[in-house]
């Protein structure tokens, strides 16, 4: 073999080994579109699926969510497993990298699920859920995947509304005490808003703000036999 064939093998291999550990196939990341109704509404999760996964050894999540429309509780890493995990406004962050052990999922596999305590959308105002930008994927050799990520949305059908007098949204199965708290809270001393109108009107009046009226009529239900706030729209 001359002398410039073997220059020539020689860069080939050496091509061949700084580009061995590329990934040249896409993973997807999608959040489906999540469409509950009554009392599913008050706790969910919303899970990640993947398309394409294989051999990951690091995964960067940086996930959005409307916090006005609904609360943060928890993450499930469910299959990243020792994963770290930091919520700010309205963002969750999961890292979670093991480079000894890639991790190889099926298709349609939940890789991680956000769960949220509260929805307060109607159905022709979805909350949305999504991925930022800077999420990424890599491989045993620290180099990053082709990465598709599908955003997703959550709706509640017929409303947020499980029972008026529900003030703070908290699922108890009776008005009581810290209901009323909440609403003279936020009329009388800039307290959060409540997350479910229809639950907080409870003069039945569909007017907004919420004013006076309703709070008299709830001091009347708890403490004067008056009438129990009507049913959700």
């Amino acid at each position: 073999m001359s002398h410039s064939k073997k220059i020539i093998v020689i860069l080939a291999i050496l091509f061949a080994l700084m580009t061995a550990g590329g990934s040249a196939l896409a993973t997807d990341l999608i959040i489906d579109d999540l469409n509950l109704s009554g009392e599913n509404c008050n706790t969910f999760c919303i899970p990640i699926t993947v398309q394409g996964f294989s051999n990951v050894a690091g995964v960067e999540l940086h996930l959005f969510y409307d916090e006005s429309c609904m609360t943060f509780d928890s993450v499930s890493v469910i299959n990243l497993s020792g994963a770290t995990t930091n919520v700010g406004a309205g963002a969750v962050h999961i890292i979670w990298e093991d480079y000894l052990n890639p991790l190889t999922l099926t298709d349609g596999d939940q890789l991680t699920q956000i769960c949220f305590s509260n929805i307060s959308a109607a159905p022709d105002a979805p909350c949305t859920f999504g991925f930022q930008a800077t999420c990424e994927l890599a491989d045993e050799f620290g180099d990053p995947f082709p990465l598709t990520l599908t955003d997703g949305s959550v709706a509640c059908a017929g409303g947020c509304c499980v029972m008026r007098g529900d003030i703070n949204h908290d699922g108890a199965p009776t008005i009581d005490i810290s209901d009323l708290v909440y609403l003279i809270n936020y009329m009388f001393s800039s307290g959060p808003a409540p997350i479910c109108f229809d639950e907080a009107d409870c003069n039945s009046s569909g007017t907004e703000p919420l004013d006076i009226s309703d709070l008299l009529y709830l001091i009347n239900y708890m403490f004067q036999e008056g009438p129990l706030p009507g049913p959700c729209p």
